[in-house]
C-alpha cells in the first residue's frame, strides 16, 4: 500500500525543533533551511500551507540522512537519488515523491542563488538539476 499526503500529514509532523545533537552537519543544513523558510515567507509570500509542505519534505530528508548515516548531510546528486529510493521503499507513492522532489529542488535552487552551496556539493551539480528542467532523481 502506498502513502499519499493524507497519511503523511498524520505520520510526519512539521517539527522545526528536531534533535540534531548527533550531527553538526545536520544542524548546519537545518539552519540554511530555516533561512530559506524566512525568505520564502516574507520575500516571496509563500503560504503557510506551502511552507508546512516544505518542512515535511525537509524533515523527511533529515530522517533519511540520519537513517542512512550520511557522512555529509548536504544534498548531493548521489544521496538525492538514494533519498528517492528510500522514500519509495518506505511506501510513498510516485506523486508524493515527485512533489517532494519539486519542494526540495526549490531549496537547492535557493542555495545556489544565495551562493550558500557548501563545498561538498558543487554549483555545477545543482545547476545540472535545474538546467534540465527536472530533477535527475524523479522516481526512477
Amino acid at each position: 500500500m502506498t502513502k499519499g499526503f493524507e497519511t503523511l500529514s498524520k505520520n510526519e509532523g512539521i517539527e522545526k525543533n528536531l534533535s540534531l545533537s548527533e550531527s553538526p552537519e545536520l544542524a548546519k543544513v537545518k539552519g540554511l533551511f530555516e533561512q530559506y523558510e524566512k525568505e520564502m515567507r516574507y520575500l516571496r509570500n509563500f503560504s503557510g500551507h506551502t511552507l508546512k509542505g516544505c518542512w515535511r519534505v525537509f524533515n523527511r530528508w533529515l530522517k533519511y540522512a540520519r537513517s542512512a548515516r550520511l557522512a555529509e548531510a548536504v544534498p548531493t546528486e548521489n544521496n538525492l537519488s538514494q533519498f528517492v529510493i528510500w522514500m519509495r521503499e518506505a511506501g510513498l507513492n510516485t506523486t508524493t515523491c515527485n512533489i517532494s522532489i519539486v519542494a526540495f529542488n526549490s531549496f537547492l535552487t535557493w542555495l545556489k542563488e544565495k551562493n550558500r552551496v557548501p563545498s561538498v556539493i558543487s554549483k555545477e551539480e545543482i545547476a545540472s538539476v535545474g538546467a534540465t528542467g527536472r530533477s535527475p532523481v524523479i522516481c526512477e
